[in-house]
């Protein structure tokens, strides 16, 4: 499942309490930096995919 229904069923299931908004790719940080912009606080929650290196 994409984030995009699972953003719509939070926000449905919250009844409003939670709202998430997506954002597009690099549109707030480069892909690389997602971790690090969610743990010094410029955003509230990331999400990107998860590799494992070979």
């Amino acid at each position: 499942m994409s984030a995009h229904p699972i953003t719509e069923r939070i926000n449905a299931m919250s009844g409003g309490r939670l709202q998430i908004h997506l954002f597009a790719t690099g549109e707030i940080v480069p892909p690389v930096a997602v971790l690090d912009t969610v743990s010094n606080g410029t955003v509230e929650m990331g999400h990107t995919a998860s590799h494992a290196s070979p």
